[in-house]
């Protein structure tokens, strides 16, 4: 209904505003919600009006935000979810997050656990999204899951578009060398659901895919394009993967 409805000027502040006494579930996404002032204003609004205690609040963010003098409102609602966007750590989360710092996400992941540890009302999660650029650091990601963040439920989600990024372009020589990676994934970083269900999904979604020539040049020029004007170099970051693509 509203364009740009997160601009502080928006309209469909008001809307909610108003309309808050029927309203049982927010979900906020990007940009980044954290940052959004009207939506803390929006949580503050509820709780003073005594709502709160009867809404869920969803959000996904990239992690590079934790405002501590906000987030202590959650504690007055009854279920509030926090997907962590998560497509790799270290220097493969920055070059996917390009220019977020994986320091900056781990402490406030962190931190996310302490204010659960006091409100107990929290939903921690890691969505995971997979691509041609970062599919090689899964094993990687769920290794860091299952050391440090294992309160966290992770969720594999695909990139469907644009067609470079979708799993199915693969060339043949890269899908089988993926699906080994997949395949080889300890049991110790996934759980039931994964192991079992969610990793042989997307070995299937890649092995029945048809991949384009064509739509892989694409993905080898536009990550060479973003790579010059970032000066970042993709080889660095995935180099067991790079030497594959060749």
């Amino acid at each position: 209904k509203f364009h740009q409805h997160y601009d502080d000027e928006s309209p469909s502040w008001d809307d909610l505003e108003a309309s808050l006494g029927t309203i049982k579930q927010f979900d906020f996404y990007g940009g980044e919600p954290f940052m959004s002032k009207k939506m803390w204003r929006i949580l503050e609004v509820a709780v003073e009006k005594g709502y709160a205690g009867d809404m869920e609040i969803h959000y996904a963010t990239n992690g590079t935000q934790w405002p501590e003098d906000k987030v202590e409102i959650f504690k007055h609602f009854r279920h509030v979810h926090i997907s962590f966007s998560t497509d790799g750590i270290e220097e493969q989360f920055e070059y996917m997050r390009y220019p977020a710092k994986w320091s900056d996400a781990k402490e406030n992941m962190f931190k996310a656990i302490e204010l659960n540890n006091r409100t107990g009302n929290l939903y921690l999660g890691w969505c995971i999204t997979l691509s041609t650029l970062n599919i090689s650091g899964l094993p990687r990601l769920l290794e860091e899951h299952s050391k440090h963040f294992k309160s966290f439920g992770p969720y594999l989600n695909l990139v469907h578009g644009p067609a470079h990024y979708n799993l199915t372009q693969l060339p043949n020589e890269l899908k089988s060398y993926v699906i080994s990676l997949l395949e080889n994934i300890p049991r110790e970083h996934t759980d039931q659901y994964m192991h079992e269900y969610h990793i042989p999904g997307i070995i299937n979604y890649i092995k029945n895919g048809t991949s384009n020539p064509k739509i892989w040049k694409q993905f080898k020029d536009t990550t060479k394009t973003h790579d010059d004007y970032r000066k970042q170099n993709f080889a660095d970051i995935y180099p067991e993967y790079a030497k594959v693509i060749g």
